[in-house]
């Protein structure tokens, strides 16, 4: 179909982009990882609910998928000649509603978006752990975020949802919805319920609205957080293996990291493989110190590379991860949700991460992998399709590299990561479980949700996309 016959059936205030012969993917749209992506049928930039209703028509009428963005960080998202490419990028409102402790965020808001907002007026909300990564996309997957023990998973914090979605459950005109945590109509509930940690393909949300909290209720030293950062060298993995697990279960108010990391071009000693333990709390400094006192014991004191403690403002909070929020080149996530971690798990994951790395220093040296601790104070029980509740670990490794022909290479990489870190929960016979939110392009979905919650995926996409106009990896697997 041509342009102007799209143009038409949009209307005026939807800009929209066919891509034509000749056309380079990497010009038109900017995505952070170039995996499973090519042109797509067009692009589409809604200004008004109006708009995408129409989009969504376009594409049920000529067997189009609609695929909404905002931080076009979603790796594992295909792209192909069947998708409108729906730039949410006029809805970035942030909203903060003080007498109600609640933010509305529009649907193409990202994290920094959000941080800046609300943080300049006192308050804050759950986040990602990057500036650049879209908030509905995250929450949509369930969110686990720095503050996870004090306020539990991010789908935790939703307390209503406006979407249009694909169909109408009764069969009625198309048009924008809300749903809330109280909504007690059958569908519209379950829906709701679906969108809070299996959210894909069932609607474009244009805002969600979540619980936010005054920053001084924290109570923090000089309104700043508390942070310490050990560097340990190569030589070090079982010192800091120990110094990470000497803090477990950890308290709701501290966040900790154990990442895999290359020293960066700049660095004295360029690219070496280094631990960096990241300790962040969200409470008075002399609570922080006592609780960390060990880490700075006499072995870690003489053995470490560096330590450093800079306090941080809610509003810079993520600025340590910029380097990583960089577009381009191939990039895939491998993620688990683990009960029990032990030393010669994180030493073989460790050694992993550094023979891979190795291998190919000019492409992979951005590769990185990590185990974070979660407290379980915080988590709430509900939530039908986060099935990871209860477990006190995260684990991710992030291959990073830049030809394509990598991805049997980086897979296996991956894979030994998470594996190495599972054997404990492996030993003692417990289910493995992934994340939706880092989910790899040709994942079985069953390592992610389980056999009810997938079933129940479907019932409900059936009533609200009809069609099937929208991508969920449960119903539409990996390539359309």
């Amino acid at each position: 179909m041509e342009i102007s016959n799209i143009a038409l059936e949009l209307g005026p205030s939807c800009r929209v982009y066919t891509p034509h012969d000749g056309d380079v993917f990497d010009r038109l749209i900017s995505r952070w990882s170039s995996m499973n992506i090519s042109l797509p049928h067009a692009i589409a930039t809604p200004a008004i609910a109006e708009d995408i209703t129409k989009v969504i028509k376009y594409a049920a009428k000529h067997n189009l998928k609609v695929v909404p963005v905002a931080g076009a960080h979603g790796s594992f998202l295909p792209i192909s000649s069947r998708t409108i490419y729906l730039s949410m990028s006029e809805f970035k409102d942030v909203h903060l509603d003080e007498e109600r402790g609640e933010v509305t965020v529009s649907g193409g808001c990202v994290a920094g978006d959000v941080l800046k907002s609300l943080s300049a007026q006192g308050w804050y909300t759950c986040f990602p752990n990057s500036n650049a990564v879209g908030m509905i996309g995250s929450l949509i997957g369930g969110l686990n975020h720095p503050l996870v023990g004090l306020h539990g998973l991010g789908v935790d914090c939703i307390k209503s949802i406006d979407i249009v979605p694909f169909s109408m459950d009764d069969g009625s005109e198309l048009r924008e919805i809300s749903l809330s945590e109280s909504s007690t109509e059958s569908s519209r509930a379950r829906l709701f319920n679906t969108l809070c940690g299996a959210g894909h393909g069932l609607g474009v949300i244009t805002s969600m609205k979540l619980k936010a909290w005054k920053i001084r209720d924290l109570n923090l030293t000089d309104g700043q957080i508390w942070s310490r950062t050990i560097m340990f060298p190569l030589d070090a993995v079982a010192l800091a293996a120990q110094t990470y697990l000497s803090l477990q279960p950890p308290p709701p108010q501290l966040s900790m990291a154990l990442f895999f990391v290359r020293a960066p071009p700049t660095a004295p000693q360029p690219r070496i493989p280094i631990l960096l333990l990241s300790l962040i709390y969200f409470g008075p400094s002399k609570d922080a110190e006592e609780i960390c006192r060990h880490t700075l014991n006499e072995e870690v004191m003489k053995r470490s590379i560096n330590i450093v403690e800079v306090p941080k403002e809610f509003a810079t909070f993520n600025s340590a991860s910029e380097a990583l929020n960089k577009h381009g080149d191939v990039k895939e996530f491998y993620s688990a949700i683990l009960e029990e971690v032990d030393e010669a798990g994180i030493k073989q994951a460790y050694e992993k991460w550094r023979c891979f790395t190795d291998d190919n220093l000019a492409s992979r040296a951005n590769s990185i992998a990590f185990v974070t601790s979660i407290s379980q104070k915080g988590l709430s029980s509900a939530g039908d399709f986060h099935f990871g509740r209860g477990r006190s670990h995260f684990v991710q490794a992030l291959a990073w590299y830049k030809d394509p022909d990598e991805k049997s290479e980086a897979d296996e990489f991956g894979i030994r990561v998470i594996e190495a870190m599972r054997a404990k929960d492996r030993a003692e016979g417990r289910s493995s479980w992934g994340y939706v939110n880092n989910a790899r392009a040709g994942q079985d979905m069953r390592d992610i949700y389980n056999d009810e919650q997938i079933r129940e995926i479907r019932r409900v996409k059936e009533i609200w996309d009809r069609s099937n106009v929208g991508w969920s990896p449960v119903v539409d697997g990996w390539e359309y």
